[in-house]
């Protein structure tokens, strides 16, 4: 890879894009041609992609923040003051305009986004005649770099949204909660389906939230969300300590018998995180989150896995041992992330335990198994940036070259199929970018990867992204 070519062809990405969000007052576009100009008819479905994920015609920060991120440590490390100022307004014009729900929840996330064609909150729902109300789903980790920057424009939006986060539990008995919560209303519904969508890996995402809204606001509500979610799943906890899919785990349905080993460490990466927010209001529930953060690391580290022969498991059926589901190297589709993403949660939790050397060995294994993007799969953009990003991250912490030089191997190749033009292509194969399918963690990875091939020191002051959880 040649770094040089790489930072120019990343930064004039984010300047296209950049432009584009001009004409809506900071807000990036969802969808736009591979030149940056606007496209009038939604494009068909890529693979793996569903129609009620989308953002069109729209913005949705929850795919972006990403891209707003590389933006600012662009900037950090002299690259262009112009970049921060374009993410700067790009959160500004999103806080100040477009965080008017009823509940407190934003236009993000999985389901809604902010329709920039009729300046209100949008539903991807209705983009496949679904008639289905306003859904707030995460969909990713909103980072603590993120919530200092919303708080910086307007820190009561920090607290309505955490507020409106207990739109997510339901009504019913046993306690529940649901990923997805009316946006357009305050208050608690009931659970009427047969199945119960309160996945682990959400909670992780609330935790996180109340944390820093705790931190910040000393609002007790919040340390009690908090206190409850983050007993939620340790209540559920199977063998090993592993977390069901569900939490109906035992009775038939789509998800009886699930154990699922990707999701319990992407709580386990959560917690952590929530455990160092918490560290000074409440140093007592930090260790409860730190202490059941390393138990769900460890969880995950105790699963079916072979990670020499890449063979990563997201979810298990303990009625049937030998039903597996696996993270794909490449070509993730939807419910899936690939094996990249896991390693990289992995290097993550290296941050916080003392014996870090068998996550790295877990990841080396892996890493020495990864093969080469194939020029017939159609991945999404966010599988070479996770690839990209787990190598370079490898590198960092293993102390070993050999894996910085695999990151630039797998950059150079992804920049051929992805970035051969002005905008990087939404899935390799793709004539459109497409902010759903995460394009920001490529360009991110790759500007990065770059200036750390400049001056290694980079990586002090520009962290890996780990909000694909």
């Amino acid at each position: 890879m040649n770094c040089s070519f790489a930072l120019e062809k990343v930064e004039a990405s984010l300047r296209v894009l950049g432009e584009a969000a001009g004409t809506h007052r900071g807000l990036l576009p969802s969808v736009l041609d591979l030149g940056g100009a606007p496209i009038w008819r939604l494009p068909a479905l890529a693979l793996g992609q569903r129609q009620s994920d989308r953002s069109f015609p729209g913005s949705n920060l929850m795919h972006d923040h990403v891209t707003l991120g590389t933006m600012k440590h662009l900037a950090r490390v002299g690259r262009g003051t112009d970049l921060s100022e374009m993410a700067d307004a790009s959160i500004r014009r999103f806080v100040t305009h477009c965080c008017t729900t009823a509940s407190g929840l934003y236009p993000w996330g999985e389901h809604a986004f902010w329709n920039l064609a009729d300046d209100c909150p949008g539903n991807s729902y209705t983009m496949d005649g679904t008639a289905d109300g306003l859904k707030h789903d995460h969909l990713l980790q909103a980072p603590v770099w993120l919530w200092e920057e919303i708080r910086k424009v307007d820190p009561c939006k920090v607290n309505a949204f955490a507020q409106g986060l207990d739109n997510h539990w339901r009504s019913n008995s046993p306690l529940e909660y649901n990923r997805h919560a009316p946006m357009q209303k305050q208050g608690r519904v009931l659970n009427q389906d047969q199945v119960s969508c309160d996945f682990p890996r959400h909670s992780g995402f609330y935790a996180l939230d109340w944390s820093f809204a705790f931190r910040h606001s000393g609002n007790e509500e919040f340390r009690s969300q908090l206190r409850e979610i983050v007993d939620y799943w340790w209540l559920r906890r199977k063998e090993n300590n592993a977390l069901p899919l569900s939490s109906r785990f035992d009775s038939p349905h789509a998800y009886y018998g699930d154990l699922a080993y990707a999701q319990t460490l992407s709580l386990g990466v959560s917690l952590l995180e929530t455990a160092a927010e918490l560290e000074r209001p409440d140093s007592a529930l930090a260790e409860v989150c730190r202490q059941r953060g390393h138990s769900y690391v460890r969880a995950f580290l105790h699963g079916p896995h072979d990670p020499a022969k890449g063979l990563i498991v997201s979810t298990q059926n303990v009625l049937d041992s030998r039903t597996w589901n696996l993270m794909p190297l490449w070509g993730s589709i939807y419910g899936d992330h690939s094996a990249a993403t896991a390693g990289l949660l992995l290097l993550r939790a290296c941050d916080f335990l003392e014996e870090a050397q068998p996550l790295i060995s877990f990841c080396e294994k892996l890493a020495a198994s990864y093969p080469s993007l194939p020029t017939s799969c159609h991945a999404p953009a966010k599988d070479a940036g996770q690839v990209v990003g787990f190598f370079t991250e490898l590198s960092i912490r293993s102390g070993k070259y050999l894996w910085r030089q695999k990151a630039c191997d797998h950059a150079g190749q992804a920049l051929r199929a992805y970035l051969d033009g002005k905008l990087p292509r939404g899935a390799a194969g793709l004539d459109w970018y497409e902010s759903q399918m995460l394009p920001g963690h490529l360009l991110s990875s790759i500007a990065r990867l770059a200036c750390i091939e400049k001056d290694a020191a980079v990586s002090t002051i520009w962290p890996a992204d780990y909000s694909l959880r």
